[in-house]
């Protein structure tokens, strides 16, 4: 599915974010084998680093990135609500937890989680996007279009947001649905071709 694209290009931007920014040697290590795909190392060397740094949120924070990206979500929810809960201002940890619940199937939790992602910064757009995606799981479809409408108007280049707007504009018999199409395809999103020719013929 396309989410599953969208997750990844946006959890690969948040892991950059941090992991471009430690220094110290566990987590250094650790961030080096997470770069390298290496994520059960990765693990044991944040988990090293975080018995001598229990209140570091960002080795929180990317041990729960490798935990995700080992499958171990419910791990990886845990590390990511407890980063949340040493830095509750940090946008990215609010993402983070938004999207695992979300693959968790908690779709209330995960719109919690992006509602107060969007308390930090309203103008983000990840956050809007994720919540569309979780509103549709709960057939809001309304609440769903505002969201990836929002996305668009602080992000007019967000492809994934295109893709899963025109998904509901067809979905819901909505005529400009193609154009949306046109746009993420224009824009390099993936599986793009596959919408167009069931909805666009």
């Amino acid at each position: 599915m396309y989410f599953k694209q969208s997750f990844r290009n946006l959890l690969f931007t948040l892991s950059v974010f941090f992991i471009s920014s430690c220094g110290d040697s566990e987590l250094d290590h650790g961030n080096k084998f997470f770069s390298s795909k290496d994520y059960k190392a990765a693990v044991v060397s944040y988990t090293n680093y975080i018995e001598t740094h229990p209140k570091d949120a960002r080795s929180l924070f990317n041990r729960g990135r490798a935990f995700e990206e080992m499958g171990e979500l419910e791990k990886a929810s845990s590390d990511y609500l407890n980063a949340t809960k040493l830095d509750p201002y940090e946008i990215n940890f609010k993402i983070a937890s938004g999207m695992c619940n979300y693959k968790l199937t908690r779709y209330n939790q995960a719109i919690i989680d992006l509602n107060d992602a969007i308390k930090i910064n309203e103008n983000n757009p990840e956050p809007y996007f994720v919540k569309g995606l979780a509103l549709i799981k709960q057939g809001n479809v309304e609440g769903a279009m505002e969201s990836y409408n929002t996305a668009l108007r602080f992000d007019k280049n967000h492809g994934g947001a295109y893709y899963h707007r025109g998904i509901l504009k067809a979905l819901t018999g909505k005529k400009d649905a193609c154009k949306d199409f046109e746009k993420a395809k224009i824009l390099g999103e993936k599986n793009v071709d596959e919408a167009l020719k069931k909805y666009c013929k």
